[in-house]
């Protein structure tokens, strides 16, 4: 009973459908850049308490997680493209890419390298364009798609990076998303379940979904009809290096795969979560 209890504190903060509410409404109600920081605190720390407790897990509970995850996949990329608000596409587009994650964490039963390699990609995407959404809000308020475009030329430092996050975040090369996206779909794991052909191409068809609510957010604001009436100010370099920084550690995770699978090796990870509720069993 205390496992089922942290499994689903765990998928409060990992979204995994339908208990994905606590992080929809992180990313969508929060003010300020509040919602950036829990874009990527929430999911990290979901994966961590996961890495002690997945092999603990008793196997019909994980059918169930995959069934889930797969379901989870469909509605947040059908969600995701419904969204004309900016925010709210991230949220339910970030729900799909966890979706993914859940689907192979399911079948590995642990949390693999792959795994954390990739949470680690899409919890900085996601972050990096709602921070650099927020930037734009600061200016012009919480407009819908279709009421502000054409960006490119009058920011063009804001239309590289958002360019940029958004190829990485369809999984393009050489960033971190797309290594482990391809690390998890090749895992053993999977290798040995690609019989359910069925959850394969539903994870197949939601990362081309995404290619195309993303590539259509960043043809929407970069390169849609410009508003006049809206006076057009630059990222600045307080808001440039947040964006950078992001770009740097996508590349990282991208070009090194290996060393940082060895880095974030997944029985380090379990030994420290035990480790760590050991000395809370401890004190108390």
């Amino acid at each position: 009973m205390e496992n089922v209890t942290l499994f689903c504190l765990f998928a409060l903060m990992l979204p995994l459908f339908p208990l994905h509410g606590l992080y929809v409404a992180a990313l969508t109600q929060l003010p300020g850049y509040a919602s950036v920081l829990l874009a990527f605190l929430l999911p990290i720390t979901g994966l961590y308490g996961l890495a002690g407790l997945l092999p603990e897990l008793p196997a019909e509970l994980l059918n169930g997680v995959s069934l889930l995850a797969l379901f989870g996949t469909l509605y947040g990329s059908l969600k995701a493209l419904a969204q004309v608000r900016v925010t709210r596409l991230l949220a339910y587009g970030g729900l799909a890419f966890y979706s993914i994650l859940w689907w192979h964490l399911a079948a590995a039963e642990t949390a693999t390298p792959q795994a954390i390699i990739y949470t680690s990609s899409v919890a900085l995407v996601t972050g990096g364009l709602l921070f650099a959404w927020r930037a734009v809000q600061t200016r012009y308020g919480d407009l819908a798609l279709d009421r502000i475009g054409g960006l490119a030329r009058p920011m063009p430092r804001f239309a590289t990076l958002l360019s940029l996050l958004v190829m990485a975040a369809v999984g393009l090369p050489p960033f971190g998303l797309f290594s482990g996206y391809m690390a998890m779909l090749l895992h053993p794991s999977i290798a040995i379940s690609m019989s359910i052909s069925v959850g394969l191409t539903i994870i197949l068809l939601a990362w081309f979904t995404a290619s195309w609510y993303l590539f259509e957010l960043m043809q929407r604001v970069l390169f849609g009809p410009h508003r006049s009436d809206l006076p057009c100010e630059d990222l600045g370099p307080a808001e440039v290096a947040p964006l950078v920084i992001v770009l740097v550690l996508l590349l990282a995770l991208g070009i090194a795969p290996h060393g940082l699978v060895e880095f974030f090796d997944a029985d380090t990870l379990t030994n420290n979560y035990q480790t760590a509720m050991e000395l809370i069993l401890w004190n108390k």
